[in-house]
């Protein structure tokens, strides 16, 4: 292994050492508890009422030798997603080995994941990390030129593939697009010869085979063929064609949950209407101008996605198409990039979604840059653009972190908590530990019974006040 890799694994404990203490009781999310119930269910044998169609099931199989050994239910799951986080950064930093960039620009591109990982694992409970992770492997196995030539490979990728579905709903139809995509490409564009379709049978069928009691588990629950009920769900008019950014399911109040059901949105779909938007209706095209403009907003707009795209238009004109088709790796994270924006685009969107796309943008970046100005020759000039381009991406998680939203903040605001880091932190998350606080008590005074269906500040605060 080489020293850089080993310190950047030192620097991401580091800062989740620094960060931890801070937001260890945060959580932004009802996604979380939801995959936590359910592992729950897991645990206590309950696997008729575990298996949900609306959340994926590997996040919550893993959580459930966390929650045996922590008590605490978010610690648990931060606890885990620290592991996925390390797993993640192995990956990445194999990935960067693969691309023709300089070794100084290779190690500062290990570094630069860190302050992503540390945002995604400490604040976000959901399995988007999980996939990210999924997502860099499956990039690794295509990238080594074994997949459809060997069998091990191709099985490995197969379990890949699985393990993206048992993660999100969305692995299943993003895992058959990919095979068929890069098979073709194999195939007919590039006309690899040693490309055996006998070793894409083999891929699928290790597939099917790993994907099919699932879904026939989940087709036996809801009574018809289903690998997902989460699509029905985002595709329902309640929820695509919302004004505002409030789901229907947590914007109404307290609904009665499903049986079985700590909470309604464990079952959302329930609490929608079956009429959904249809593809060939009128409703459908705004449903995805709207998803592609959250893109939009997200990764391109003063942000590092258009950094890229004029970095590869230069690099087009300068380089030529000749040099483009024949570095495959650069087609092969376009696929992604691409398969990503426009199958979530069909559906809905969410910034976690698509958070790899931003660290593979700026990997092409730092190639384009260098294939265009040189290292060597426009020293100062390559490196001035590549630092902006990485300060440009890391102002999201640096925010995020330290703001918990990603804001347009004063610039004094980023000096200051750039300065005093621990302050910041202390005021952004005080409140987290306060209501951690407030609940430890309530539990231990017995002054309520039973589930607890409100947590606002506003409700917590008084019942301090009495407590005192």
């Amino acid at each position: 292994m080489r020293r850089a890799f080993l310190f950047s694994i030192l620097v991401y404990f580091f800062g989740t050492a620094i960060i931890f203490p801070y937001v260890r009781y945060y959580a932004d999310n009802p996604d979380t508890f939801q995959y936590l119930e359910i592992a729950k269910k897991y645990l206590a044998g309950d696997w008729q009422h575990a298996v949900n169609a609306y959340w994926s099931p590997l996040i919550s199989w893993l959580l459930i030798p966390f929650l045996v050994f922590i008590k605490n239910e978010l610690l648990a799951f931060k606890s885990l997603q620290l592991i996925i986080g390390m797993l993640t950064l192995i990956q990445w930093c194999n990935l960067i080995e693969k691309v023709p960039i300089n070794n100084r620009w290779k190690k500062f591109l290990e570094f630069f994941s860190i302050p992503f990982l540390l945002n995604y694992a400490l604040l976000n409970g959901t399995p988007d990390l999980l996939f990210v992770l999924l997502s860099l492997r499956l990039l690794n196995l295509t990238l080594s030129g074994r997949v459809f030539i060997e069998k091990k490979a191709s099985i490995h990728l197969a379990i890949t593939g699985a393990l993206l579905y048992f993660t999100k709903a969305f692995g299943l139809s993003f895992f058959i697009s990919w095979v068929i995509l890069v098979f073709f490409f194999q195939r007919i564009i590039w006309k690899n010869k040693d490309t055996i379709i006998a070793n894409l049978m083999a891929l699928m069928i290790v597939f099917i085979f790993l994907c099919t009691p699932w879904i026939l588990t989940l087709s036996k629950q809801q009574q018809k063929f289903s690998f997902s009920e989460a699509p029905v769900f985002n595709l329902s008019k309640e929820v695509a064609l919302r004004e505002n950014s409030e789901l229907p399911i947590l914007s109404i109040g307290l609904l009665k949950p499903s049986d079985n059901c700590k909470s309604a949105w464990e079952t959302p779909g329930k609490f929608v209407s079956q009429k959904s938007v249809e593809f060939n209706s009128s409703e459908y095209l705004p449903l995805v101008e709207k998803n592609f403009l959250t893109i939009y907003y997200y990764d391109f707009r003063h942000q590092a996605g258009l950094f890229f795209l004029i970095l590869f238009l230069v690099y087009l004109i300068r380089r030529g198409k000749k040099e483009f088709l024949e570095s495959r790796w650069i087609i092969i994270l376009l696929f992604y990039i691409l398969l990503t924006y426009v199958g979530y685009s069909l559906v809905v969107v969410h910034t976690r979604y698509v958070w790899l796309n931003t660290w593979l943008m700026v990997l092409m970046s730092a190639y384009f840059l260098e294939r265009i100005f040189g290292i060597e020759k426009r020293f100062v000039l390559s490196n001035v653009l590549f630092l902006g381009l990485v300060l440009l991406a890391l102002k999201r998680p640096f925010k995020e972190i330290f703001f918990i939203t990603d804001k347009n903040y004063p610039a004094h605001w980023m000096a200051k908590a750039a300065m005093h880091p621990f302050t910041t932190l202390w005021v952004n998350y005080k409140t987290d530990a306060t209501l951690q606080r407030e609940i430890s008590i309530i539990h231990t005074e017995k002054i309520i019974h039973g589930n607890i269906a409100s947590l606002k500040p506003a409700i917590m605060i008084a019942i301090h006040t009495l407590l005192r």
